[in-house]
This record gives structure tokens, sequence and C-alpha cells, in this order.
């Protein structure tokens, strides 16, 4: 993947009593969003894929903890914002698969 435009939930941050993970922003029209995971293993975030698409950020259950990646990211994110996803083996995902665009070049953008 590319960078892409993330649309934000509006009850992203904080996540609400319903939410065991800071709520998701999708990143495409096919399913991949970005969400804080309580659940995974600290030592598979940056190294092992254990998702179906999504982009998980280590995070506490309950998302009550300011030190984790997600609260991070949470804390200094805007709509609209630019998400890159670096040394991915997937390929980069289609202008046309949601908010994105920013993976075209100005001219393939202007035809």
């Amino acid at each position: 993947m590319a960078g892409l435009a993330v649309p934000r939930a509006p009850w992203a941050h904080p996540a609400p009593p319903a939410f065991e993970e800071r709520g998701p922003m999708r990143l495409s029209s096919s399913g991949t969003f970005l969400h804080g995971n309580y659940w995974g293993d600290p030592s598979v975030f940056g190294n092992t894929n254990t998702s179906h698409g999504c982009v998980g950020l280590r995070d506490a259950r309950g998302a009550g903890d300011s030190s984790t990646p997600a609260a991070w990211f949470y804390d200094r994110s805007l709509i609209g914002d630019v998400v890159i996803v670096k040394n991915s083996k997937d390929k980069q995902i289609q202008p046309d698969n949601g908010l994105n665009g920013w993976n075209m070049s100005w001219a393939e953008w202007t035809k």
C-alpha cells in the first residue's frame, strides 16, 4: 500500500465504552482498516502478518493507556492524513479502492 487519505470515524478517539480497542479508520473500500489491537502479542507488531488486511497498532484493552503506539497515532492524526504502509509485501492498493489518489502521479490524476 502507498499513501491513503484516511477518513476518521467520528467515534475513533477516545474509544467509547462499547469498544475494547481504539475505533477503526477505513483505509480502503475493500475492507482495510487501521485500528488499535490489544489482543496481539507485542512481538508481532511490525514483524509478523497476523491480519487479513487490517493494520493493527499495539494498544491496551479499553484504550486507556496513553503510552501505546495506537494512542500516539490517534492523538496525532486528523481526518485526511496520509497513511503510508512501509515494508509490506502486499501490492500497492488501486487508486479507485476507497479515498485514495495519493498513490498516483499528478499526470495520472489529471487524466
